[in-house]
């Protein structure tokens, strides 16, 4: 048993399968990594039993199924990678009880649903990546309220309406340095007049 491991990084090599559960029995690790494999299958909610994880990736994979909200107990966690899966449904709203992420790459995944208002309490987020999904819905005014916001990215989505004046308020007050979102075509799914780069 290695209850006392505190990093474990596999990423980049050729491991296949689903991820044992049993991993989640490793709660003294800090840096965990499986990215870049080829594993399958849903995330395992024992996953994050690791309440003393700072770094979670398991990006790069074909992982499918929902996001569990036992992603909710990494009250720890300072980044969270899952993009580049195959990961669906909507985002569980209990992920606004990660108060010390500071990174959350979500984008090109398959969710959808709307962006849930609880995203607001995620006060120490810096960048936020939830492009290349199916979200619906409008962009939640609350977004406004995340002070540390540098990067928001929400291209190819299928989000509409206005940018959230409270939104753009980010990027007046310098702080929001890149804001992506569906508002160069004509016309434009989202109308965005704050936008650095829009899809």
């Amino acid at each position: 048993r290695l209850e006392n491991l505190e990093i474990l990084d596999l990423g980049t090599n050729s491991i296949s399968g689903a991820i044992p559960s049993e991993l989640g029995d490793l709660v003294n690790c800090k840096f965990f990594s499986l990215a870049n494999n080829g594993i399958v299958g849903n995330i395992p909610p024992e996953i994050f039993s690791m309440m003393n994880t700072v770094h979670l990736d398991l990006s790069a994979n074909n992982l499918d199924g929902k996001i569990p909200g036992e992603i909710a107990n990494l009250r720890n966690a300072e980044v969270i990678n899952l993009s580049e899966n195959e990961l669906s449904g909507k985002l569980p709203k209990k992920i606004g009880k990660l108060k010390s992420v500071v990174r959350l790459d979500l984008y090109d995944n398959f969710l959808k649903g709307s962006i849930p208002h609880t995203i607001q309490r995620l006060s120490n987020i810096e960048h936020l990546l939830l492009e290349k999904n199916q979200f619906t819905g409008m962009v939640p005014p609350e977004i406004g309220n995340l002070k540390k916001l540098a990067r928001f990215t929400l291209g190819n989505n299928d989000i509409t309406g206005l940018m959230p004046e409270e939104v753009c308020q980010l990027r007046t007050d310098a702080s929001l340095l890149n804001l992506e979102s569906d508002c160069g075509d004509d016309p434009a799914e989202i109308e965005c007049e704050c936008c650095t780069l829009c899809y």
